[in-house]
C-alpha cells in the first residue's frame, strides 16, 4: 500500500522531490563529516593520553602537617595496583611576572614542576618527550604562551616564599593533562 502511494507521488511531484532527495543527500554528508570528525577527535585525545602515560586519576595534595602521608594510605589500599608521584610547586597569579610586569595568565594556581622520569611524559613543539630543560629556562603550556605573546628571550620571575627566580622563556610544552585552556592551572 505505502509503495503504491510513493510511486504515484514520485510521478506527480518531479520537482519537489528532487529537492527533498538533494535535501536527503546534503544533511547525510553533513551527519556523516561531523561523525567522522568526532571519532578522530576521541581516537586522538586517547593516543596523546596514552603516549603521555596519563593515569587513569590524578590527585593533586598538599604536603600533610602531620599524620600519615597520602602514599602511606595508597601503598596499604588493595584497591590501588600502583601509582606515580611528583613534586610540585604551587604559584599564584600575584607572585609571577612577565618581562617584569604583574600579568594574569591563570585563574587558579599554577604549578612549577622539573621534568621527571617518573611522572607525566611532555612534549615539545616537534611532538618529541621532554627529557631536560636547559638551566635557567622554562617551557611553558601554549595556552600560556599564546595569551601572554611569550617569544624567545623573554624573561619570566615567581616569587616562591621570598625567593625571587628568574627564567628565561624557551618555548612551548604540550601537557596532556593541564595543556587546556579549560583546565584552569598552568604547568
Amino acid at each position: 500500500m505505502f509503495f503504491s502511494i510513493l510511486k504515484k507521488d514520485i510521478k506527480r511531484k518531479k520537482t519537489m522531490n528532487c529537492i527533498i532527495l538533494l535535501f536527503v543527500i546534503l544533511s547525510s554528508m553533513f551527519f556523516s563529516s561531523g561523525a567522522n570528525n568526532i571519532i578522530s577527535i576521541a581516537g586522538g585525545v586517547d593516543r596523546f593520553l596514552d603516549a603521555a602515560g596519563a593515569g587513569d586519576h590524578i590527585v593533586l595534595l598538599g604536603q600533610p602537617e602531620s599524620g600519615e602521608s597520602f602514599s602511606e594510605k595508597l601503598d596499604r589500599s588493595a584497591d590501588v595496583s600502583g601509582y606515580r608521584e611528583d613534586i610540585v610547586l604551587t604559584i599564584s597569579s600575584d607572585a609571577f611576572k612577565f618581562n617584569g610586569e604583574k600579568v594574569d595568565f591563570f585563574a587558579n594556581i599554577g604549578l612549577l614542576q622539573t621534568v621527571s622520569e617518573n611522572g607525566l611524559t611532555l612534549f615539545d613543539e616537534n611532538n618529541e618527550p621532554v627529557r631536560d630543560v636547559p638551566k635557567g629556562k622554562v617551557l611553558v603550556t601554549s595556552a600560556m604562551s599564546r595569551s601572554g605573546g611569550m617569544k624567545e628571550g623573554d624573561r619570566l620571575t615567581f616569587e616562591l616564599c621570598g625567593e625571587k627566580i628568574e627564567l628565561e622563556y624557551g618555548g612551548i610544552v604540550k601537557d596532556a593533562i593541564l595543556g587546556s585552556p579549560m583546565a584552569g592551572n598552568s604547568r
